[in-house]
């Protein structure tokens, strides 16, 4: 890393980590360089149309500082966004010394492996239905959103297993999910229990787990400054739709595209009558081409 560059991102690590003692943990579907990367563009974006602006056709573009009186924005968000994108990175830098640097540490395959999980359950769950599904995951968010140490983390990994074994099926039809990963969840669990933090000759478990915690904190205020300025940008470019588009995200876009896929296919699959079979209304349809 250029020497200045990692001065700035140390620094603004020391400023914001005692900021974010109180922060909930991000826990987000959105891969980290993603996450990072948006934020450098919408920190961008929020200085480039802070004030209005005339096009090259002579009409008004309106800039954010129309919203500045609310007090939920100010100019002032696009350097904090950009020192938490420093401050994210360097713990996250931090963190993966510590991994790389102990013999025995399962707690990255397991933070991995239970980000895996949950993220398919949600996904698998998500059909525009409140169920018991829905419940149990929304229980087991609540009873693990903070898994700050070893046991902790054993706990939430038995958990989310124990959920994801039920619907062990309907998962193992998601394309990129490893069934495997359930059994593994209850063998990490198991290993984290075991494991002694004296066993570790450069840093803890548990150390690790706090590095991890510490990042996860700074993610969450960077990505909740992230949102504030989308909100601000759907709602003062409302008129001007290739502007908001700008500060979505290209990663979530994609992501709501391939569930519109994947729905229509489903879709399409279940509505699908056998050839000379009986339709829904009792009819007998001709097989194509008949």
């Amino acid at each position: 890393m250029d020497p200045k560059l990692e001065e700035e991102a140390n620094t603004a690590l020391a400023k914001w980590a005692p900021l974010s003692a109180s922060a909930d943990e991000a826990h987000s579907n959105i891969p980290l360089h993603v996450v990072l990367g948006e934020a450098i563009d919408v920190a961008t974006m929020l200085t480039h149309y802070w004030d209005p602006k005339t096009d090259t056709k002579g009409n008004t573009i309106p800039g954010f500082s129309g919203v500045a009186p609310t007090g939920n924005l100010t100019p002032e968000v696009a350097t904090e966004i950009r020192e938490l994108q420093l401050a994210t990175a360097a713990a996250h830098s931090e963190y993966l010394v510590l991994v790389q640097g102990s013999p025995v540490a399962p707690l990255d395959r397991a933070d991995f492996v239970l980000g895996e999980i949950r993220q398919s359950l949600e996904f698998l769950f998500d059909d525009g239905k409140q169920d018991d599904a829905d419940a149990q995951l929304e229980q087991l968010r609540i009873a693990f959103a903070h898994s700050a140490s070893q046991d902790a983390m054993a706990l939430a990994l038995e958990g989310y297993a124990a959920l994801a074994g039920k619907y062990r099926d309907g998962l193992a039809k998601l394309q990129g999910f490893d069934s495997a990963l359930i059994d593994e969840a209850r063998t990490l669990a198991a290993s984290l229990r075991q494991q002694s933090a004296a066993a570790l000759t450069h840093a803890s478990a548990d150390t690790q787990r706090q590095a991890l915690a510490l990042r996860n904190r700074l993610l969450n205020l960077l990505v909740e400054r992230v949102k504030r300025v989308r909100r601000a940008a759907a709602y003062v470019f409302r008129n001007q739709p290739d502007i908001v588009r700008k500060f979505t995200s290209a990663f979530e876009r994609k992501q709501r595209s391939a569930r519109r896929r994947a729905k229509g296919a489903g879709d399409t699959s279940a509505g699908t009558t056998p050839a000379g079979g009986a339709a829904p209304n009792g009819q007998t349809t001709a097989p194509t081409g008949a």
